[in-house]
């Protein structure tokens, strides 16, 4: 008997990595800012439910229930999307420094020679991290409460909507954990399980339902749909009146978790493999050197030693010039790992496969595609230099390289002005691959050479925004995973929270008539895309009118242009103000004794 209860203890995840997590997770401040964020983002779409719900007094009391049940139905739709999209973007995030934080700190072969197993740590460190997802979904569950106060939505709807979400926030956690174990950096495991994620649950989804959509039976697309992709399984469930079923949904929870558990036990083997290879390389030691044979005196000429073999020329040294962190970033090779080159391959592939698809449904020489490529592109770009700013020197922090670089006379300057130039020659090969895509769509007559213009500016130059608000966070936070969650946060606040927020005071104080949240697409840089695109024609056609917000009027195409190039200056300006409060107060934010010494690395006050 106590054989067997050791075998479970040993398969228990709820061992001493998880209690130890979880005392390490309570004290962190982020873990509080993001529950008030996610709460407020959940409050500000349910109120934009509320208030563009027309309800009225008029009619009997059956009509008065008919309104209470859809205004439930609305607010339970809004609950469930928002917490199933948040599940798939939080998870990945809370993982990605749960195995390599240890290795980088070398605590993790320390962590293996205890009597812990593999299993153990691996799975301590998902369910601790995920008890952060299920904890905001506990937090929004008084939503449901009123939901089925005011009727309209059936118990087991709520019920299959919560199983599906915390499956879903199991396997995004699952996928991160496991780059983790493959990966040291957090910006790496971060993007391929973004990548992952949009492969696993968007990219090919769509592709599919677009080959097979008008040969295969329909209801079992949908089916097929619903079994692998929770978001649209939680969308057919959530909408109201829609087609549901009490046994559509389990098939779609029973995939998650055996794509949870695969990458589980995958995640386990990598750290016991690891392990293994330690030991190997502890124990094989060098051979020994033989001893010099002594020189015998015979009847023959004395044997001597051999003569010196001369040492080979010093190769000539490459100056490094007075800032070694602009002179370390500028030399990385751009794709020297395997997983950016098998990344980078993979979404090429992708990418002309999506050609393929759009041209068997007939639509790939319409503008329409082209606008949801420029905004993909857009939204990919944007991931990837907030990621890759967000981790510069917040990596260095989890490693044993900010202390040495702290005690170094370089300033401020030659690091964040390093470090950003780092990052903007990391996306060369982003930015060569949309002006590929849309010169070749350009050559051909689908867009105009203007609209390629413009895509190129906004893309580049809306996001230096984000790039330098990347650094400047990564400076201020020691953690990786807090400087990309408050980097990622601000976009979506921008783009999504203020928006909503003046949509729900326009209709509360003016009436259902107010739009106030137009005014807001002045800085939306989807707006721009799409309206380029759409509007300006190939072939120099530029006579058609362009409708801006809060204006009331529509204005030409080339005045359309220069509010796209004042606005792309006014990022590039804005973005130039945070790098040089960066740099200013780069000593006082580090805790470092003012440098005296000029120049670019330091500054004197």
């Amino acid at each position: 008997m106590s054989r067997l209860s050791l075998r479970l203890a040993d398969l228990s995840p709820f061992g001493p990595i998880f209690g130890k997590e979880l005392r390490t997770t309570a004290r962190r401040k982020r873990n509080h800012a993001l529950r008030v964020a996610y709460l407020g983002m959940l409050l500000l779409f349910l109120l934009l439910v509320y208030t563009s719900s027309s309800s009225s007094n008029v009619g009997g009391v059956a009509y008065r229930i008919q309104q209470q049940n859809e205004l439930g139905q609305q607010f339970f739709a809004m609950f469930s999307m928002f917490c199933v999209i948040a599940m798939g973007l939080i998870g990945p995030v809370l993982t990605s420094t749960a195995i390599n934080a240890e290795r980088l700190a070398k605590t993790l072969p320390v962590l293996l020679m205890t009597p812990i197993n593999s299993w153990q740590i691996v799975s301590g460190k998902l369910f601790s991290r995920l008890l952060i997802s299920l904890m905001l979904i506990g937090l929004s569950l008084p939503v449901l409460a009123v939901v089925r106060l005011l009727g309209g939505v059936e118990v087991w709807q709520m019920l299959a909507v919560i199983c599906i979400c915390t499956a879903f926030a199991l396997a995004c956690a699952a996928i991160g954990l496991f780059y983790s174990t493959l990966l040291n950096r957090a910006y790496a495991v971060i993007l391929l399980s973004y990548a992952t994620i949009l492969f696993l649950y968007l990219f090919a989804p769509m592709l599919g339902a677009m080959t097979f959509f008008r040969t295969a039976n329909q209801f079992v697309i949908v089916r097929l749909l619903c079994t692998f992709n929770p978001v649209a399984n939680v969308a057919l469930l959530a909408i109201p009146n829609g087609p549901t079923s009490r046994i559509d949904w389990w098939p779609g929870v029973l995939v998650q978790l055996g794509l949870a558990s695969s990458l589980l036990v995958a995640s386990s083997l990598i750290v016991r493999r690891f392990e293994r290879q330690r030991g190997e390389r502890a124990t094989v030691q060098a051979p020994a050197a033989a001893p010099p044979a002594p020189l015998v005196e015979t009847n023959a000429e004395p044997i001597s030693a051999p003569p010196p073999t001369p040492a080979a020329p010093l190769e000539a040294s490459r100056p490094v010039g007075d800032n070694p962190i602009l002179w370390r970033e500028t030399r990385r090779p751009l794709m020297s790992a395997r997983w950016r080159q098998l990344t980078g391959i993979t979404f090429v592939l992708l990418l002309v496969s999506s050609y393929f698809c759009f041209n068997y449904v007939g639509v790939l020489d319409e503008r329409e595609p082209q606008i949801g490529y420029a905004c993909s592109f857009n939204g990919l770009f944007w991931l990837l230099v907030s990621v890759l700013s967000a981790t510069a020197i917040a990596q260095e922090k989890e490693s044993d390289t900010w202390t040495v670089l702290l005690v170094s006379p370089f300033g401020g300057a030659g690091v964040v002005l390093g470090k950003l130039i780092g990052i903007a020659r990391r996306m060369f090969w982003p930015i060569i691959l949309i002006g590929v895509h849309f010169t070749g769509f350009a050559a051909a007559g689908v867009i105009s050479w203007s609209a390629l213009m413009v895509v190129l500016w906004v893309t580049i130059t809306f996001n230096t925004v984000w790039a330098a608000c990347g650094v400047y966070l990564s400076l201020r936070f020691a953690k990786v995973t807090t400087a990309v969650i408050v980097t990622l946060l601000i976009p979506v606040a921008l783009f999504i929270a203020v928006p909503l927020m003046w949509q729900v005071a326009g209709q509360l104080l003016v009436g259902h008539t107010a739009d106030w949240a137009t005014g807001t697409l002045w800085y939306l840089p989807y707006f721009y895309l799409g309206e380029s695109i759409d509007s300006m024609r190939p072939h120099g056609n530029l006579d058609h009118a362009i409708y801006m917000p809060m204006l009331g009027r529509a204005i030409a195409v080339d005045r359309f242009l220069w509010i796209i190039f004042v606005a792309g200056i006014a990022h590039i300006v804005l973005a130039a103000a945070i790098v040089g409060h960066t740099i200013y107060h780069f000593d006082t934010i580090v805790g470092r004794a003012i440098q005296t010494r000029r120049g670019l690395n330091s500054h004197v006050r």
